[in-house]
Parts: structure tokens; sequence; C-alpha cells
């Protein structure tokens, strides 16, 4: 059966992966680009719904856009974000603004109008794209980390509201990734895929709270 899966961060690597991998539902891809989004649409037959989900107001009209077309959405994925990393003091205010707007804000504004729908419902799945930035912390990705533990802290917190009213919600905590078959240090896109499919395929009660994958390189520590 066909499902309505709204993916944040559809113009990245990772949104663009999963278009093209869940050809089979209803995919409606949301990021602020519309001309690349209009792109990655005609590639792959996904819809797609241009808005800042970091600001309030657009994300209330992109989900509320999205509902007015499919009436209820199965699956959120949200899979926006960016990394920028330095020595904290060498970092731009403004790099660190983005830093919680695209990696926790966005996300956290978007997940809140979609959420109400599926608790109304009854029903529906949410999948945060974390990182294993969430699960701990490196040197010189001080705003990045912190936006990556906001996101591990409100994941956990609002599966444990959510699963009152049917809706589970789940965090995927990749390691670095790119689109290299070849790396030894980062991970294929696809293997993320894979990894949020195996998720979102559980049939309903079935939650899979958290799910970290990395690459490793054999011999070392």
């Amino acid at each position: 059966m066909s499902r309505t899966i709204v993916i944040t961060g559809g113009t990245g690597k990772l949104g663009r992966a999963l278009a093209g991998q869940l050809k089979n539902d209803a995919v409606v891809l949301v990021a602020r680009n519309a001309e690349r989004l209009k792109q990655i649409a005609a590639k792959t037959g996904a819809e797609y719904q241009a808005g800042d989900a970091a600001d309030p107001d657009q994300a209330l009209q992109a989900a509320t856009d999205i509902l007015k077309s499919h009436k209820t959405v199965d699956v959120l994925i949200n899979a926006s974000g960016g990394w920028i990393g330095g020595p904290y003091e060498e970092t731009a205010p403004e790099d660190i603004q983005q830093q919680i707007r695209s990696n926790a804000l966005a996300p956290m504004l978007f997940t809140r109008e979609i959420y109400a729908a599926m608790k109304e419902a009854g029903a529906g799945r949410i999948v945060n794209v974390v990182s294993q930035g969430g699960f701990y912390a490196e040197r010189h990705q001080a705003a990045y980390a912190a936006a990556k533990f906001a996101m591990d802290g409100f994941t956990k917190s609002l599966a444990k509201e959510a699963r009152e009213h049917g809706v589970t919600v789940g965090g995927i905590y990749p390691g670095a990734f790119g689109e290299d078959d070849d790396s030894e240090t980062t991970l294929n896109v696809g293997e993320i895929v894979d990894a949020i499919e195996f998720v979102i395929g559980r049939k309903p009660g079935v939650n899979v709270p958290e799910l970290g994958i990395q690459a490793i390189k054999y011999g070392t520590d």
C-alpha cells in the first residue's frame, strides 16, 4: 500500500537518495530552494513543497498545503541539516545560528505541524536523522554538537509523548556520509537509505528508538 512520506531536507544528498528509492510511495520533498526541488521532482517523480522549515509561518504553510493535498501523512523523515566545523571562537555568529536553524529548529518546527495531524489521526511515524554527533561530541564541532544533542533530546522526549497517541518517533544516527562507494571512513548514502527503509517498514506499534550506523576501518581502534 502506498504511503504518504514527507521528507525535509529534500534537496540534500540524503533527501534526494530517499526520493529516488521510495518511488512506490507518495513522496513530498520539503526544502527552501524551489528550483532545485523542481529538478529533483522531475527526476524522481516526487512532489515538492518549497519553504523554510525554520521559519514558523513557512513551516505551518508548507504543512498545511501538504495536508490539504494528502489529508494525512504516514511518515515524516527529517533529513535536513548541515555541518560547519572549526575552532569555536573562529566560528562566525551567523554560522552558529545556521547550525541551530538547519539541524534543530527546522525539524522541530516542521514536526510540530505534522505531528498534530498524526496525533489527530491516531497513527504515524516520525524518523529524525540525527547524527553520531548526537551520541558524543568531538572537538571543533561545538555548534553542530549543540544542535544534534538538542535533536537527540527532542526525539526521545517526543517519542514518550507521541506513543500515547499511536505515533512512533525514532532517530537514525549516521556517521559522515557521501556518495562514494570506496571510502573507508564515510558511509555511502545508500546505507542510510537502507536503514531508514528498515525503520519505516516496521508495523504500527513497533518502534526503533535509535539506530546508529557508521563506517569503520578494519585494523584500527
